[in-house]
């Protein structure tokens, strides 16, 4: 099993331990049992090398020695909640920094709206999962989709069109703005492809 470990700077572990309890219940399904000693170990693999996080996972199992391993489901919850509490980032920290990332991100001109787009849809849920409101308005995220991106893609988009044949009124969702970019940024790179010859359709 693979787990990137989280640096000390990261305070958001309950982030992290979704991963690892998902890691965890996509072995089952396959039939591949992890039984919890096992997970208790893997569990390690959650800190990066050389983190204060890493010391004290390492300073919590020298502790537990003596209860294990048939004490491990035990130890494996105790330390869950240990790390969830520990260098743990306030709900009001963490709702003003994913305000100030969200302000920060754009895409520039040229740029990749693939990697735009998982972005901002990475930092929607975060939001979400922080109990903000900002996920709940469907047209405040629109407008912030839309003012995110260059000025020409937006032009492009913002207005009724016509995809694959079939007229589309305006946008009304980021997920619909997000379509269409990826619709019109295909529809520019088919246009510029070079024709036969080295003779260029533009």
């Amino acid at each position: 099993l693979e787990i990137t470990g989280i640096p000390d700077s990261d305070r958001d572990f309950a982030r992290q331990l979704r991963i690892f309890d998902r890691t965890i219940r996509a072995q089952r399904i396959a039939n591949r049992r992890v039984d919890p000693y096992d997970q208790l170990l893997l569990f390690g693999d959650n800190f990066a090398k050389g983190s204060t996080r890493l010391a004290l996972y390492d300073t919590l199992m020298l502790e537990a020695e003596s209860r294990l391993p048939h004490e491990a489901p035990e130890v494996l919850e105790e330390l869950k909640r240990k790390f969830l509490s520990e260098n743990k980032e306030s709900d009001f920290r963490k709702k003003q920094r994913l305000k100030s990332e969200m302000n920060a991100l754009s895409m520039v001109k040229g740029g990749n709206h693939f990697e735009f787009g998982v972005k901002f849809q990475r930092l929607i849920l975060d939001m979400k999962q922080a109990g903000m409101e900002e996920p709940n308005n469907v047209e405040s995220l629109k407008d912030e989709y839309l003012a995110k991106i260059p000025h020409d893609l937006r032009k492009d988009v913002a207005v009724s069109m016509i995809v694959d044949g079939e007229t589309k009124g305006k946008p009304q969702t980021w997920e619909e703005v997000r379509s269409r970019c990826d619709y019109v940024l295909q529809d520019r790179l088919d246009i510029a492809t070079p024709a036969a010859g080295g003779l260029s359709l533009i």
